[in-house]
């Protein structure tokens, strides 16, 4: 099995950005990229996405994840996603929450709600869904919605792993927090 390619352009972008050491390898269908500050330190929570240069990636089959609000967060920080993906909002606080985002991905409000309600919303469109909580200011949390089913979010050592790459030169994207509502990509 031919392994999928990144190119030589790849690498060079996304180190100026913020991968460090031995950014990324490709093997038998297997994407492995490590993210570190410019100071070193292991980037955790990255968003890397792996794109095919040419076609459409196939469509995968819808998803279902949650975020739960929990301590007066978001639980996890940073989701990601296939589009088509149902993400539900459990809340496991004894207070009310009033998420909503106001981000071109994915434009919501789901007013105070508690306990038992836990609502539940499609997220069909690729790109960054901030969401916040209107009644406590400082939740902030971050659903990725990949163009692509080949994606992964790196660990606390800052390396993400993406299996099943078909054959094939990929665009690599990435996106963190920090970094704002940017992605990083080069063609291979």
């Amino acid at each position: 099995m031919a392994r999928p390619t990144l190119g030589t352009g790849v690498l060079p972008l996304l180190a100026a950005a913020v991968i460090t050491g031995a950014p990324a390898a490709a093997s038998a269908g297997r994407l492995t990229v490590r993210i570190a500050t410019p100071t070193g330190d292991a980037l955790s929570q990255a968003v890397v996405v792996a794109s095919p240069v040419r076609g459409t990636p196939p469509a995968v089959p819808a998803a279902a994840a949650s975020m739960v609000q929990q301590g007066q967060s978001f639980n996890p920080a940073v989701m990601v996603v296939p589009a088509g993906a149902r993400i539900s909002f459990p809340n496991k606080d004894r207070m009310r929450h009033h998420i909503y985002s106001f981000s071109e991905a994915k434009r919501f409000e789901v007013r105070l709600y508690s306990g038992e309600d836990t609502p539940t919303l499609v997220f069909d469109k690729p790109g960054v869904v901030t969401l916040g909580c209107n009644i406590h200011d400082w939740m902030q949390g971050f659903i990725f919605v990949a163009p692509s089913p080949w994606f992964a979010l790196t660990g606390p050592d800052g390396t993400a792993v993406i299996e099943g790459v078909p054959d094939g030169a990929y665009e690599v994207s990435l996106w963190h927090p920090s970094l704002g509502e940017q992605t990083v990509s080069r063609k291979a």
